[in-house]
């Protein structure tokens, strides 16, 4: 198992608190089954704290915003309730009204001091037997031993011992939850704390003044008293700054909720096998920088406003899947695109093998992830661009449009070595893009660049048909 920036939050860390304390004069229930969840997070390697955000500098250029990977980030839940949608019942399995915070430094994650119990499973889903002495707070490597700890240093200077990027073959640790109720669950809802931290550089390639870093830097945020231009960001030495999750940004309520649909429903029973939640957050593109120099500030709006320069991010919802089962690898593409566009058109897109774009191209660059199964086969997507306020033709991933949140598998099409990606961005019944990457050969290397075809459409709020087609270069980074 492959990953960049990575994250697993083993879902023992709910047990605690969904015991009664000793002070409750009710004996406390006894465990009818139990549950694994485990978090994994994404996104593009950044070992010096800048990421770039285009394939090449001409290629694209940034209206006023510049997105990337945070090399550090932290986000904290509130609650945590495993949901039956065709029945409404609902079994909470982590509550903290204060949040527990999950921290993320680099690629490397511990969170042993959340855990009641902790296992590791193979790749084939079993569970690896631990040695008497040892515990499993970083996984399983591809020979079968335990992975240690490391020294970690977070951009504050602070040093403590956290787990290392996990490699190919390698599979990470789950937490085990006893669960005191029986039953079958499709949905899992969360509560986050929407005030979190991050920190991190982006590049962009602006319209306005050309190539330009702005890095995070502690005081300088929504919540600051100062005039926030852009000139203030350093273009190095990120340090932490507070980043606001939600859609709504600052002007949200202190949690807020997301609803992720599984893509098969999980039992919980008194003799059945224990059953494995993995939840994803995609990172890349997730850190974002808003310059300030218009007068109308990021999309979704609320929360972003646009007379001052700043770090955000309303993609937090958006970057997060669930999935039943294990991860396999994960990987990052660059992705810069060359597009014809048009609205109404009333004609088809051109078929495979001439859809090059040759005049009026229209440029756009970002990241794409791709998740795999523990068979290889492509799972969960994400797309994201570096800057969406404008022409977004390439963002989502494969959604079920009858099922918001929920993924389809069957939306990417394997055809032995080459794989077509299709891809969703669902906003409304009537307002939403959709569209295809043909041909990726999952063979190609990190390091290694490939050009495909892909073709988009889009509705707008005025029910105009936008068809999109042209060429994407896929840079494998992940």
């Amino acid at each position: 198992m492959r990953f960049g920036k990575i994250l697993f939050l083993s879902a023992a860390m709910l047990a605690n608190q969904c015991k009664k304390s000793d002070s409750d004069s009710t004996p406390a229930a006894t465990p009818t089954g139990s549950l694994r969840i485990s978090l994994v997070a994404s996104g593009e390697p950044a070992t010096t704290g800048l990421v770039k955000s285009e394939i090449s500098a001409s290629s694209f250029q940034n209206g006023n915003i510049a997105s990337g990977s945070p090399v550090e980030m932290s986000v904290s839940f509130a609650k945590m309730t495993l949901v039956n949608s065709k029945t409404n019942e609902s079994l909470p399995i982590f509550v903290e009204p204060d949040g527990k915070e999950v921290k993320i430094v680099g690629s490397s994650v511990d969170l042993s001091n959340l855990f009641t119990k902790i296992e590791c499973l193979k790749s084939d889903g079993t569970v690896f037997e631990v040695p008497e002495g040892k515990t499993c707070k970083c996984g399983v490597d591809a020979a079968g031993v335990l992975i240690d700890q490391v020294s970690v240093t977070d951009v504050n200077g602070a040093t403590t011992l956290g787990c290392p990027e996990h490699k190919e073959g390698e599979t990470p640790p789950f937490g085990v939850l006893e669960v005191d109720q029986e039953g079958e669950f499709d949905k899992l809802t969360v509560e986050f704390i929407n005030k979190g931290t991050a920190a991190g550089c982006v590049e962009g390639n602006f319209k306005a003044y050309g190539a330009k870093t702005y890095c995070t830097k502690t005081g300088l945020d929504l919540d600051s008293a100062t005039t926030l231009t852009r000139s203030l960001y350093p273009s190095a030495d990120p340090t932490t700054s507070t980043i606001y999750w939600s859609k709504s940004g600052k002007d949200g309520n202190a949690q807020f909720n997301a609803s992720y649909p599984m893509d098969k429903t999980i039992a919980i029973t008194a003799d059945g096998e224990t059953p494995a939640i993995t939840m994803v957050i995609d990172q890349g593109r997730i850190l974002r920088f808003f310059d300030g120099e218009t007068s109308q500030g990021p999309n979704p709006g609320a929360g972003t406003p646009g007379d001052k320069a700043y770090f955000f991010s309303t993609i937090f919802e958006n970057s997060t899947y669930i999935f039943v089962g294990q991860a396999g690898s994960i990987r990052g593409y660059r992705y810069s695109l060359a597009a014809t566009h048009g609205v109404d058109l009333g004609t088809a897109v051109p078929a495979e093998g001439s859809r090059t774009c040759v005049s009026d191209c229209k440029n756009v660059n970002g990241w794409l992830t791709i998740i795999e199964d523990t068979k290889g086969a492509p799972l969960a997507i994400s797309l994201m661009p570096d800057d969406d306020n404008a022409f977004t033709v390439m963002k989502g991933g494969n959604y079920d449009s009858s099922n918001p949140g929920a993924i389809l598998q069957s939306q990417l099409q394997v055809n032995g070595n080459n794989w077509t990606l299709n891809y969703n961005q669902l906003n409304s019944s009537a307002v939403g893009l959709s569209g295809s990457i043909v041909d990726l050969d999952s063979t190609k290397d990190v390091g290694t660049t490939q050009t495909l075809e892909f073709d988009a459409k889009q509705t707008d709020t005025g029910l105009h048909t936008f068809q999109t087609w042209g060429d994407v270069s896929l840079e494998r980074k992940l």
